[in-house]
């Protein structure tokens, strides 16, 4: 509600007055151009800063009167900065919770993965990374990728945000991983923020941000119809794609 946020030691508001609801269970996605103000947006949801003014509710509390230990077992995030660690693939999704092998084998075959799984030396329990021995593997930046995402259904969280989860993978890649997505998240609040704009087609809900400020918001099919902001940037990428692939 009316959020408005600088960075400290800055002159310049990055959100300017933001205000927007996002219902239980449904799936939203924020988009805008570089620096209109999306993962600041993200970083105040996730208590990585506080609002210069405004506030930010969860089911109608203040989520600064929320512990951090209990607000934090509500969310499971990916960055697109993720980081794999030099432990087991299981470890690295699952972390200190029992790891249900027959849940993990569903996750990695929704994320495509289960090949990738089969041909490891020791599956789940061969080391990801070298830093300890030689017999570790290092996975590409697309398979850290969907590890870090397989790590977040993995939470069992009830509400997920993936703040460009998908920027190193191909187009292509990206429609396939977000259609499992949106399987996967079923009955789960969720946030997407890509910089693809066809990863917003399946979501209930479209905020477009534009220096700082909610300049529309509907579904994919609304804001298609009313040729604004988002129809441009829509448009103006689905071109820039068809091209690529005609060369």
């Amino acid at each position: 509600r009316e959020v408005w946020f600088r960075y400290p030691g800055t002159e310049n508001d990055i959100l300017k007055g933001v205000t927007f609801t996002i219902n239980p269970r449904s799936k939203t996605a924020i988009v805008g151009d570089n620096g209109a103000g999306k993962t600041t947006v993200i970083k105040l949801i996730l208590k990585f800063y506080k609002p210069n003014a405004g506030t930010i509710l969860l089911n109608g509390i203040d989520i600064q009167k929320i512990s951090d230990c209990q607000y934090y077992q509500y969310i499971s995030v990916v960055f697109q900065d993720f980081k794999i660690l030099n432990y087991s693939l299981a470890e690295n999704i699952a972390f200190d919770k029992p790891c249900d092998k027959a849940r993990l084998d569903q996750i990695m075959e929704d994320l495509e993965l289960t090949k990738m799984v089969s041909n490891l030396p020791e599956g789940y329990e061969t080391i990801c990374g070298r830093l300890f021995g030689e017999e570790g593997i290092e996975l590409s930046g697309g398979q850290g990728q969907k590890v870090a995402i397989a790590r977040a259904l993995f939470k069992e969280s009830s509400f997920i945000i993936l703040d460009e989860p998908t920027a190193m993978l191909s187009p292509a890649s990206e429609s396939e991983i977000f259609q499992n997505l949106n399987d996967l998240t079923i009955g789960k609040t969720a946030i997407f923020i890509s910089h693809r704009m066809s990863s917003c087609r399946f979501c209930d809900n479209i905020i477009v941000l534009d220096k700082g400020k909610v300049v529309e918001e509907g579904n994919h099919d609304t804001l298609m119809e009313e040729n604004g902001f988002y129809c441009k940037m829509f448009t103006t990428q689905a071109n820039f794609y068809h091209q690529m692939m005609d060369e």
